[in-house]
């Protein structure tokens, strides 16, 4: 029943207003409006204002009304003052919300029983709700109770659901909810629970979390654990991470409680703690977790414990641990009986040659030793993943141990015509054939993943080889609007689905780089900023270099080159060393030397590009972007002598001439 259909029914008299957060443009208008002030004299003022509130029009209100009395606002001969000493003191949010609750104690004792009853329903609550647990109140007085709580702007109708009712703030439904006893909490929770129960069962799967929360506080322990358990595995598949870490974690303590440790739904949910912990980065406590599942598997269930093997080395390589993640993985490895790489140089150039041998038997007679239908054993699925992860870690550490384990784990899924990991194998070729570089194999090998993808319907591998094809390996083959044309899309889907490394690392990192190339300035600062602030989410020390390098490339093609750029530049270098990846540390540097150079810092920018030089015979490692540290230099040493003297035409030929063969040697031979 709609709040305004039970209005009219109670012919209670009352009028609609639709109010809805404001924009930046609206609220500084409304400012305006309210202030009698010019719109460009309060522009700055509007747009803190609007951060603070999200542009809710009650806050805004309440915020000037707060800023007036404290002396942030004055007016002096019709003009707005404002006293900037005293706006960063001010404390927005929480002195607003102070403000409102203080109003809690003006209010009527029956919209006090009234808002307490509904905060045990949730932030938001239905009017049947509320009608349903104030059953000994009648529905017309229940009403009269919200509209003052509305009119004191405690409450809030949803515009475009009416019959929805939203506290305004956690804090103020916390208010309320702590006014009733514990007693009475767990009553009105069970209640609650079993009205949505009979809802749920009869279709309505939304309500799962709301079940789960209210079980769980009813006291209610087997129902709370089925319920919350079922909500815990939809929050993780809506990426709602954080929400999921509470459910599993209430799960856990109701398992623990019953001494249940011992239980495989118990090591299932550390399994997905561990899991959200690295999601969420807590690399830490992920770790602790995944120790804690190693010593309750079985000791003869090796697959399951190389299974968390893998995990571990997943959260090592983004905390950076790039030595412990390789032990990790090759204890996972030796479990499976797979050989180390020899640590001889001739001997492992030989088993390199030997994996490649394979692969171009493969490649040139793919009727003969590429299996058409699947022969693998769980075993051999837990070889290929094993092999994937630890490719991935080489690829920060050694280029030819990546491109062995590559190599091995492709021509084993292309041997047992294992679809899905042949999928994965060439989806990773497009960035391996980069490092040589070879760009036919490489877009080859994506087109051979997308084509795996669409035979299996699976729509996250058919996401991630367009990004791989359209964004990075369009980048280095120098075809930028490939890039520009898909690229936006691809984000969006890799955001869909979930897949927020690959989302940081290619599709904004390369992306931003492609819309440099063809002159999108603008939009490759905006994408720059976008990708920098997902990268401190995922709390990864790769996805965070990579994003400051390209905040910091952005800026200074446009010329912004301030105090805050330089400083994100020096800290790309220092999470680069952090994460332990030489070639991004080369990379890192050549953009800290090049924007001492726009900054006309020469002495500076010499040292730091001299440095990198040298770092780049054994930093190298395969990464052959790094060759532009050396037209880099050699555009320092050419400003350099052109603001010392610009008609000293015979340096800067000899300059150029000897960059020239340092770049063409460079590609050839890393030690020169």
């Amino acid at each position: 029943m709609k709040l305004i259909d039970v209005l009219k029914k109670q012919e209670l008299n009352f009028h609609i207003i639709d109010v809805e957060n404001l924009t930046l443009e609206q609220t500084l208008s409304f400012i305006s409006e309210l202030l009698s002030e010019e719109p460009a004299k309060i522009e700055s003022l509007s747009s803190i204002i609007h951060s603070q509130t999200g542009g809710n029009p009650f806050f805004i209100i309440e915020t000037v009304h707060s800023l007036i009395t404290q002396g942030v606002i004055t007016f002096k001969d019709g003009e707005t003052i404002l006293d900037t000493s005293k706006l960063e003191s001010f404390r927005f949010s929480e002195d607003i919300i102070d403000i409102l609750l203080l109003r809690i104690n003006t209010l009527s004792s029956d919209t006090l029983t009234v808002l307490s009853y509904a905060s045990v329903i949730g932030k938001k609550f239905l009017l049947q709700e509320i009608f349903n647990l104030l059953s000994f109140m009648q529905p017309s007085k229940i009403i009269e109770c919200i509209e003052e709580a509305i009119r004191e702007r405690l409450l809030s109708r949803n515009v475009a659901f009416q019959e929805e009712i939203v506290f305004v703030h956690d804090r103020v439904r916390d208010a309320f909810y702590k006014k009733l006893d514990i007693d009475t909490q767990k009553q009105l929770h069970r209640k609650i629970a079993f009205f949505l129960e009979e809802q749920y069962k009869r279709g309505n799967s939304e309500l799962i979390h709301e079940l789960a929360i209210h079980f769980l506080e009813a006291g209610i322990e087997d129902k709370g654990l089925v319920y919350s358990l079922e909500a815990a595995k939809r929050s993780k598949l809506d990426y709602a991470f954080e929400e999921a870490v509470t459910l599993f974690s209430r799960s856990k303590e109701i398992l623990e409680k019953y001494k249940k440790q011992n239980t495989p739904q118990y090591l299932n949910i550390l399994e997905n703690l561990g899991e959200l912990y690295f999601l969420t980065g807590k690399f830490d406590t992920s770790l602790e977790t995944f120790r804690s599942c190693l010593s309750l598997i079985p000791s003869q269930d090796l697959l399951h414990i190389v299974k968390i093997y893998g995990y571990m080395g997943d959260v090592l390589l983004g905390k950076g641990n790039l030595n412990e993640a390789i032990e990790v993985l090759h204890k996972g490895l030796k479990i499976l009986k797979v050989p180390e790489i020899p640590s001889n140089k001739f001997h492992m150039k030989l088993v390199i040659l030997k994996e490649l041998f394979r692969e171009l038997l493969h490649i040139n007679f793919p009727q003969v030793f590429i299996s058409r239908r699947d022969k693998s054993t769980p075993l051999d699925i837990s070889k290929l993943e094993l092999f994937e992860k630890i490719c991935k870690v080489y690829y920060f550490v050694d280029k030819k141990k990546m491109f062995y384990y590559y190599l091995k784990g492709r021509n084993l899924s292309e041997k047992l015509g294992i679809l899905k990991q042949m999928g994965h194998y060439y989806l990773y070729g497009g960035a391996v054939w980069i490092t040589f570089p070879n760009f036919r194999y490489a877009f080859k090998d994506l087109e051979n993943a997308i084509n795996i993808a669409q035979r299996l319907g699976d729509r996250n591998l058919n996401v991630l080889a367009r990004s791989y094809y359209y964004i990075y390996v369009a980048y280095f083959a120098n075809q930028p609007t490939l890039a520009v044309q898909y690229g936006e899309e691809i984000g969006k889907d890799l955001f869909s689905i979930g897949e927020f490394w690959t989302l940081s690392m290619v599709g904004q990192a390369f992306l931003v780089h492609n819309y440099l190339l063809v002159g999108e300035f603008k939009k490759a600062l905006k994408l720059a900023e976008e990708s920098l602030q997902l990268a401190r989410s995922l709390k990864t020390l790769q996805t965070t270099a990579v994003s400051l390098n390209n905040m910091t490339s952005a800026s200074y093609y446009i010329g912004n080159v301030d105090e805050r750029i330089l400083e994100l530049a020096k800290e790309a270098i220092d999470t680069q060393i952090k994460a332990g990846h030489r070639p991004g540390i080369v990379y890192s540097k050549h953009h800290l030397a090049f924007i001492y150079l726009r900054r006309r810092e020469f002495e500076k920018a010499i040292e730091v590009i001299e440095e990198t030089i040298k770092l780049f015979p054994t930093y190298y490692e395969g990464g052959v972007w790094n060759v532009i540290i050396f037209p880099t230099a050699a555009e320092i040493y050419i400003e350099f002598i052109l603001d010392r003297n610009p008609q000293d035409a015979f340096y800067i030929k000899r300059i150029l001439l000897d960059t020239a063969s340092i770049c063409r040697l460079s590609i050839f031979d890393r030690k020169n």
